[in-house]
């Protein structure tokens, strides 16, 4: 059994229909928090709670709410054979809507054949191919669902009366059918309730709390139920079964290295309780009173006990979805998950999640963003290739997902010790909130050097025309900011030509160089009894080494270089001077002691960011 699709619409922060069509074997569903990603999963059994949306556009007038339907529609395939065994497992006999005349005479001489007679041949057709179950949650009735579902066998226009049957156990109609409406009333057992109980039934979603799932009463059922509250009673059922109940153990340890073993018990005060516990220990040490009570342990373990049951035990397609699994387990629990999922292909899984681990981990058929504006959520279709490719830009740039999974734009920077020390200025000499905004440093800002490789310089500016386009999972780029190096004008006019996001340059060769103030540089040499005096004297000997001469020297030296001869120098090679921490304390100092020196970078940030500076 398959969920192929399903819209949602008036539900929560769904207000406009909303779709989302469901990959085969793995869904992910990606988007921040509130964006409605768990609303979302509670849809997919197609049992809606009566919570519609609430904005001013539904709720003009404060009380009266707007009379718009609360629904959700979707598409569920299933195999005849699945058809066959839910029709065989109901609890009542089965009732399917059959043509009024389900065979048309050939000619004026033949009998038309009567819906009693039709039947078997309608139910041969049934179970003799895939079946496609449309939902809409606006039927009242039954008839209305079961008429759309057998709506394939017939052509437009037909006419239906119902028919109730019981089965052989080969599976065909025992003896004569017989009518089950009456005046428009159908038969409570009819097929496609019957097939949308056992989609219910199959579809598992494991929710980001602690599921109180630790003891249940004795029984002999093996089948989960949807909410996992009988896990102690199918585990118990489980251990007897000693292969498989230890395959699944190592599925567990698998996922939970510190779980060495399960076990299920009767609850030692409670009569006809069971109990589950959690061997951390050797179990051949037999200390049972040394395991832990599954409602004592940890908040994701009994998630990862009810979904690895699902998927080693169900003998037919089941439907697993998972919220936030970070929130519950640790990322590298959640990657052996996954792990795990894939050597099950059979079962349908989606995931929604704000994490890009997952997304990497899952590698999903089917990736959705999830977008909320003023609670008005929206589903947004990303290819998966796309992403990837995506993910291959960011490598080429040292960033990856997690840089960029959050944020509503980004501000790309020279380097690591810019992306440290840029964010500083911004908060405190700027006064902008950081919130929606990202600083990334790039790692192949050298390869813009039209000096080297002209070719070279192109493929770079691909990537960061990828950078700036905001496809996808990356948000746009606000801009770029580089050091200014050697580059003449006409070069920097060049490169900006060739990104379409903004390029600004440092008004300084590279952004050392407003970090080369005398006092600043002897506190951070402060344990060689170092100073400003003596820094002072040191830069004005060997600035011009390094192309600082003149008076605009600061703007045209190589500071980073400086920088690494003075602190070598200076403490006589006992400490080596370090671009992104050595650069991270210069800024902190200069930003508490001293914050004109780096305005005239506070100006270009504000400037790229096009904000005002309070």
């Amino acid at each position: 059994m398959t969920l192929e699709s399903i819209t949602v619409c008036n539900y929560k922060c769904f207000n406009e229909p909303q779709t989302v069509e469901f990959d085969e074997h793995m869904t992910v569903i990606v988007g921040r928090n509130n964006a409605g990603k768990s609303a979302l999963l509670e849809t997919l059994t197609f049992e809606l709670a009566e919570k519609p949306h609430r904005s001013i556009s539904t709720h003009a007038v404060a009380g009266r709410r707007s009379q718009k339907p609360v629904f959700a529609t979707g598409v569920v395939r299933l195999s005849g054979a699945e058809v066959l065994a839910l029709a065989q497992g109901a609890s009542a006999p089965v009732a399917i809507p059959v043509a009024q005349v389900h065979q048309r005479a050939v000619s004026s001489h033949t009998t038309p054949v009567s819906p009693e007679a039709g039947a078997p041949k309608v139910w041969r057709a049934i179970i003799g191919r895939d079946a496609v179950l449309p939902v809409d949650t606006r039927e009242t009735t039954n008839f209305a669902h079961g008429k759309k579902y057998l709506g394939q066998y017939a052509p437009p226009g037909t006419t239906w009366s119902w028919y109730v049957f019981e089965l052989e156990n080969d599976g065909s109609m025992a003896g004569v059918p017989t009518l089950a409406t009456s005046k428009g009333r159908v038969h409570k057992a009819d097929l496609a309730h019957v097939l949308l109980a056992g989609q219910r039934a199959s579809t598992y979603v494991f929710h980001a709390e602690r599921m109180n799932v630790g003891m249940a009463p004795f029984g002999r059922e093996q089948r989960l139920a949807p909410n996992a509250t009988n896990l102690p009673e199918v585990l118990n059922s489980l251990q007897h079964v000693k292969v498989r109940f230890h395959r699944y153990t190592q599925l567990v340890r698998r996922v939970l290295p510190q779980v060495a073993n399960v076990s299920v018990r009767p609850h030692p005060e409670l009569d006809g309780q069971l109990e589950i516990l959690v061997w951390s220990g050797d179990p051949d040490s037999e200390r049972e009173d040394l395991a832990i009570p599954l409602l004592e342990s940890g908040t994701g373990v009994s998630q990862v006990l009810a979904m690895l049951y699902v998927v080693l035990t169900a003998d037919t397609r089941r439907t697993i979805a998972i919220d936030e699994p970070t929130c519950f387990l640790h990322p590298g629990a959640v990657r052996a998950l996954l792990e795990v999922f894939r050597e099950y292909p059979q079962h349908q899984y989606i995931l929604a999640t704000h994490s890009p681990s997952v997304i990497a981990a899952a590698n999903p058929g089917r990736l959705y963003l999830l977008e909320n504006d003023g609670n008005q959520a929206r589903v947004v279709p990303i290819d998966p290739e796309k992403v990837l490719d995506q993910r291959r830009t960011l490598d080429a740039v040292g960033a990856d997902l997690g840089d960029v999974l959050g944020p509503e734009r980004i501000l790309w920077l020279e380097g690591k010790t810019e992306e440290r020390c840029f964010p500083l200025i911004a908060r405190r000499l700027c006064k902008i909130d950081l919130a929606k905004t990202a600083m990334l440093g790039v790692v192949a800002t050298g390869d813009f050097d039209l000096k080297r490789d002209k070719r070279r310089v192109q493929l770079s500016a691909d990537v960061y025309q990828r950078l700036s386009s905001g496809i996808g999972l990356i948000p746009p780029a606000v801009g770029f900011v580089f050091d200014r190096e050697d580059l003449t004008d006409e070069q920097c006019a060049r490169l900006r030509e060739k990104v379409p996001a903004p390029v600004h340059f440092l008004p300084r060769k590279l952004y050392e160089n407003y970090l080369l103030h005398p006092k600043a540089v002897a506190a951070v040499l402060g344990q060689f009894a170092i100073d400003e005096a003596r820094v002072r004297e040191w830069i004005e000997a060997n600035r011009g080494k390094l192309g600082g001469k003149g008076q605009d020297w600061e703007h045209k030296v190589d500071g980073a270089k400086l920088l690494k001869n003075m602190f070598t120098e200076l403490s006589e090679s006992q400490l080596a001077y370090d671009k992104v921490s050595h650069g991270q304390e210069l800024t902190e100092w200069l930003l508490a002691e001293d914050p004109s020196h780096l305005q005239e970078v506070a100006d270009l940030i504000v400037t790229v960011l096009e904000v005002r500076a309070v």
